[in-house]
């Protein structure tokens, strides 16, 4: 009786140091992916960032692009701005730059992810347009009857 149990466990922890070893690997991978995802996320803002130095634009559709944020320093860039954007990407919120957008009078990121508006986003002044249809917002602030 004793040598079966001492095989049973030997083999049940075997099986486990398996699932753990695959476990390392696999978050290994998905450290490995998120890099790379990383990566392309950065070399997509400087291609956005270049695009526009070299072509400035009074409009930019950046929908459908995987954008995961909106970097501060491409709001800062588009100061003359009158037209954004941003629909079905992957954003969990909208920098708090987007005062910069001095100019802007549309902004659309419809189908994303995003949960809260930014308080500063009601600094700009000329925005009369306002798309956020299917986020996950949870309350509209007080700001935005003033669009």
């Amino acid at each position: 009786g004793g040598v079966v149990e001492e095989e049973e466990h030997w083999d049940l922890a075997r099986v486990s140091e398996g699932r753990q070893g695959k476990k390392a690997r696999d978050d290994g991978a998905a450290f490995k992916e998120g890099r790379a995802v990383l990566e392309r996320q950065r070399e997509l803002e400087k291609l956005i960032a270049q695009s526009y130095r070299l072509c400035p634009s009074k409009e930019m559709d950046l929908s459908c692009c995987c954008l995961a944020r909106l970097p501060h320093s491409l709001c800062r860039a588009w100061g003359s701005l009158r037209s954004l954007n941003l629909g079905s990407n992957l954003l969990t919120a909208l920098p708090s730059a987007m005062r910069h957008l001095s100019s802007l009078t549309s902004l659309s990121f419809p189908s994303n992810r995003i949960g809260t508006l930014p308080a500063q986003l009601f600094e700009v002044r000329k925005l009369t347009h306002l798309d956020a249809s299917s986020n996950r917002l949870e309350f509209l602030p007080p700001a935005l009857s003033s669009l």
